[in-house]
This record gives structure tokens, C-alpha cells and sequence, in this order.
């Protein structure tokens, strides 16, 4: 990939969030805090927001280590678990899609700075994933968004049917 190609990846990262917000724009308290029925291991709107936060917290580690110490082999987490035990229904999804996106915006400004560089020796070591190089990761978490949108469409709908 060519530093035209990286940048065209950068952007497409840091835009990832717009959707969402705009998914988002007219929603309230009780639409943020409703969990479906179905499926059992649905999780509200807000826990949605608060682990994008918690996974882009994770990304921001892996970039770093990925161009600092290329090798390195990089925890899994439990997401189940962090939603389960770390409170966030606690926390404000809302502010933390924007903390989120203040992340990205400040790696998208990292990367850009060397976008026009070789990325091979970019990489990490993922436990279940194998070998990823830094196209990959940026690429996994550019499309992390996307699968989140669907179970805040998916809640919103929900929401609607029995309200």
C-alpha cells in the first residue's frame, strides 16, 4: 500500500464515527439506556458508546506499539467482562463516543505523519489473530464502528416497537 492508499485508510478511520453520531442525533436517556429483549446478550445504546471508548483506548496501544515495537505480542480482552464488571451503564455513552473520536482524531494525525513511509515493519503479535500489520488493525477497527451501528439501529428500532 502507498502513502496515498495509508492516507486514504487514515481518513476512513477517523471518519468512522460519523454515523454513528448522526444515528444518534435525536436519541434521549431512555432510548440510550433501553436493552432489547432479544437477543439475551444485548447490550443497551450506551454500553455500545462506552466500549467503543474502551476499544479504541485498546487500538490506541496497539497502533503505538505496532510502529514503536513492532512484535509485540498484544493482550486479548474481554469485552463481556469489561461491559459486565466496569459499570457503564455508570458512564455517559454519549461522552465517551466523543472521547472516542478525539482519539482517533489525534492517531489519524500520528499516522498521517507517516503515511508516506514503508509500513511493513509495522506490526504486532495477536494472540488469536496471528500476525497484524498495522493496514490490518487500522482497517479491523475502521469497520468496528460499522458493526456497532447495527445494534444501535437495531436497539433504536426496538425501542420504537415498544414505546
Amino acid at each position: 500500500m502507498d502513502g496515498t492508499k495509508h492516507i486514504e485508510l487514515i481518513d476512513a478511520f477517523a471518519r468512522a464515527y460519523g454515523p454513528v453520531k448522526e444515528a444518534l442525533l435525536d436519541v434521549g436517556p431512555d432510548e440510550l439506556a433501553f436493552v432489547p429483549k432479544e437477543p439475551a446478550d444485548a447490550w443497551s445504546i450506551n454500553d455500545h458508546l462506552v466500549h467503543l471508548l474502551d476499544a479504541d483506548m485498546m487500538l490506541w496501544y496497539r497502533v503505538r506499539v505496532a510502529v514503536a515495537e513492532p512484535g509485540i505480542e498484544v493482550p486479548v480482552w474481554d469485552q463481556d467482562a469489561w461491559q459486565r464488571r466496569l459499570a457503564y451503564s455508570s458512564l455517559g455513552g454519549l461522552t465517551c463516543l466523543t472521547l472516542a473520536e478525539s482519539v482517533r482524531a489525534v492517531m489519524a494525525t500520528a499516522l498521517r505523519a507517516l503515511a508516506v513511509g514503508d509500513w511493513s515493519g509495522y506490526w504486532l503479535q495477536h494472540p488469536e489473530r496471528g500476525r497484524m500489520g498495522l493496514e490490518d488493525i487500522l482497517a479491523l477497527y475502521r469497520d468496528h464502528a460499522g458493526v456497532h451501528l447495527a445494534y444501535i439501529e437495531r436497539n433504536l428500532a426496538a425501542f420504537h416497537r415498544v414505546a
